[in-house]
């Protein structure tokens, strides 16, 4: 039972990781039911199309250098929108389908504002009598596993020194020595998914399969419960906004802060734009918008009213908004006090973007994905 049942179709930053690319997936359940007519189409207008992209692509370019006006903002080649893709965390992947299931061709890896094609390696063996397999692709501290079978049931994406921890077929957390092939069970309760772990490694959270949660430390080796976390809570209901803090929903939906070293909770009596976690408020009035910080106790006023704009954060730090109907993105530096405000009437696209690696700016149009540092927009 999910008691947050109002998350349900909300996607949230967390360093954006949930950024919805399904639209420009194409799922064989769609895929399928138009692929006769998507054929003939293409056979009948596909002189005329050509030239339709070209200068649709075109469009977008020219109003990307508008936009960013002697700024270094370089088209990512390695997205490619004609074929099935996905964006887990740090890695981009093509994929193809066979029996509904994702076969994944290539990874790339990001780093440095660019991504970079990595070699798919594999590990097997056994443990406890149970067999277990995995295709992964390592890029410095992050790990990407996928095509897992058997014991090994899904992974985390950052690497603690040598060590990835995954999820048991049977509900455990585990630890894979990625040099050795050593497995160690960590907790042995056939209750413990949906695992999170802190930017700097130290903590775990842990679901008790919507009993409680428990908080993992992998310095100390210890493993305590955490009963101010709400057992329901979704991934996208809480954020590390550092190592050690936590910023989630109490059960009456306001926000708190919880320092996982001491488990001690500060509450901010308010709700942070939920149900987006993060520890602002937004208010609205003719002409201005006013973002709070209630942890900072800190407040910027924008010019312009974006009432109406969708909104998205990452890392408690940038807020983009988006509005099709006004054809705006505002991109906010809270931290710097800066705004940004991508105007892109009369081009005749859908254009959108979202904050990576925290440091850098994707804008697409569904077609062409472009990328700039966020220190050169502000």
């Amino acid at each position: 039972m999910n008691r947050f049942h109002e998350f349900n179709w909300i996607r949230t930053p967390s360093d954006w990781r949930d950024i919805d690319f399904q639209k420009y997936q194409y799922k064989k359940k769609s895929y399928m039911s138009y692929k006769i007519v998507l054929s003939i189409l293409c056979v009948i207008i596909v002189a005329s199309s050509i030239g339709i992209v070209y200068a649709y692509n075109e469009t977008f370019r020219v109003w990307i250098q508008q936009q960013f006006f002697n700024k270094d903002i370089e088209i990512i080649p390695q997205v490619q929108t004609s074929k099935n893709f996905g964006i887990e965390e740090y890695f981009l992947y093509y994929y193809h389908e066979v029996n509904n299931q994702e076969i994944i061709d290539e990874v790339y890896a990001f780093d440095n504002g660019r991504y970079v094609l990595q070699e798919i390696q594999h590990k097997e063996g056994t443990y406890n009598s149970q067999s277990y397999s995995f295709d992964y692709v390592n890029y410095k501290d992050k790990i990407m596993t996928f095509h897992t079978k058997g014991y090994y049931s899904y992974g985390l994406s950052q690497l603690n020194g040598n060590l990835i921890y995954f999820g048991s077929i049977d509900n455990n957390l585990c630890s894979f020595n990625m040099k050795t092939n050593e497995i160690q069970t960590i907790t042995n309760d056939q209750l413990s998914v949906n695992f999170s772990m802190s930017p700097q490694k130290t903590f775990i959270l842990i679901n008790k399969s919507d009993q409680y949660w428990t908080v993992y430390n992998t310095k100390t080796k210890q493993e305590k419960r955490v009963d101010s976390i709400n057992p329901y809570a979704h991934n996208n209901e809480y954020n590390f906004i550092s190592d050690n803090l936590l910023v989630t929903y109490d059960d009456n939906l306001e926000t708190i802060i919880i320092d996982l070293n001491s488990l001690d909770v500060i509450n901010l009596n308010v709700q942070c734009l939920y149900p987006t976690v993060s520890t602002f408020t937004i208010s609205f009035d003719i002409n201005k918008t006013t973002i709070y910080d209630h942890y900072l106790n800190e407040q910027y006023s924008i010019d312009m009213d974006l009432g109406k704009y969708d909104y998205s954060i990452a890392d408690n730090h940038y807020l983009l908004f988006n509005s099709f109907e006004d054809q705006k993105i505002v991109i906010v530096d809270f931290r710097k006090r800066m705004y940004k405000v991508l105007d892109y009437f009369g081009t005749n696209q859908i254009i959108d973007g979202f904050v990576i690696d925290n440091e850098y700016f994707i804008i697409y149009n569904g077609k062409d994905y472009y990328i700039v540092e966020l220190n050169q927009i502000f």
